[in-house]
């Protein structure tokens, strides 16, 4: 099924003009355009940039024809430089671009009507930019917290608590928490949310510290999200700790606004909950590198580049 993917309808238009390397250039090619935040401030996007670029290469590689160029393009995470970037690699003749990885650089792209030339398939997993030739290949926040609930529901929990930032992504994921406790028949004992910007949310922690302890005497064990990554989950963890809450309350992770899998080393994971993933194109994989990043983006990309594929031998038989 192609559905989604346009390639350019006539080969000799669609190569005319357009960046083609020496030794490629009797082949009909079908060129994909790549946009990632490899020179963005932070260390760990960049890595994460890096790993996603090596991982689209692997997928294309094993699946795809030998017709396939990838044209990289740095967007630094910045809108600005995300549009540029975006009109650059069309110029060069891109028939599909995959990226950006930040939603709102994917909004940036809808705005300016980049996707009425070719079809988006950004990283983001912020439903609200997709629609009409901007599609998504990422997991949302509900989706997420639906196979974590489901995973911990396997495992014996039925009662659960949130632990987490009062932002509008963390409201998203606690009311999917509620929803999806309710829907299979367990129940949210508590939820606590403190404000974005702080590192010691020490109210907020004593506070769920005691409600979990006491949902956990009152109807058996309790599974917490805590929706956190990298140093400010660092922060927040230990507090629960620290204010008496039971070691034997299971933490679960999400790992929000990214493709990268939580890991078996991570610290909350370690401790608590790795939920099996295997909805639309993610699996659940370990991880301790960067180089997890290569491998979960070779994962993800593996049934797009199989799309990409047909639809290039599709347009090459036109």
């Amino acid at each position: 099924d192609d559905e989604g993917i346009t390639p350019a309808e006539d080969v000799s238009d669609a190569d005319n003009g357009y960046f083609t390397p020496d030794f490629m250039g009797q082949r009909d090619l079908f060129r994909i355009g790549v946009l990632l935040p490899f020179s963005h401030p932070n260390s760990g996007v960049r890595a994460e940039a890096e790993g996603m670029l090596a991982g689209i290469e692997l997928a294309l590689f094993d699946h795809a024809g030998e017709n396939m160029l990838v044209l990289p393009k740095d967007t630094a995470g910045s809108q600005s430089q995300a549009i540029a970037m975006a009109e650059q690699v069309l110029e060069e003749g891109a028939d599909v671009i995959l990226g950006p990885l930040f939603g709102t650089n994917i909004e940036a792209l809808n705005r300016e009507g980049l996707g009425s030339e070719t079809q988006i398939i950004g990283f983001s997993n912020d439903s609200s930019v997709a629609g009409g030739n901007t599609w998504l290949a990422s997991i949302t926040p509900e989706q997420e917290v639906a196979a974590l609930v489901s995973y911990a529901v396997s495992q014996g929990y039925r009662q659960f608590a949130y632990f987490g930032p009062q932002s509008d992504l963390g409201q998203r994921i606690e009311t999917a928490l509620q929803r999806e406790a309710s829907r299979v028949g367990g129940r949210v004992a508590a939820s606590g949310f403190y404000p974005e910007s702080t590192q010691s949310p020490d109210s907020e922690a004593r506070y769920i510290a005691n409600a979990v302890n006491n949902a956990q005497q009152g109807g058996g064990k309790v599974a917490i999200l805590i929706p956190e990554r990298g140093t400010q989950l660092r922060r927040v963890g230990p507090l629960l700790s620290y204010y008496g809450m039971s070691r034997n309350v299971q933490m679960m992770g999400c790992p929000v606004g990214t493709i990268r899998p939580f890991g078996v080393n991570h610290p909350c994971v370690a401790a608590g909950l790795s939920p099996r993933r295997a909805m639309m194109f993610r699996r659940s994989i370990p991880s301790s590198s960067a180089s997890t990043d290569a491998a979960q983006a070779r994962l993800l990309l593996r049934h797009m580049t199989q799309r990409l594929s047909s639809a290039s031998s599709a347009r090459t038989a036109k």
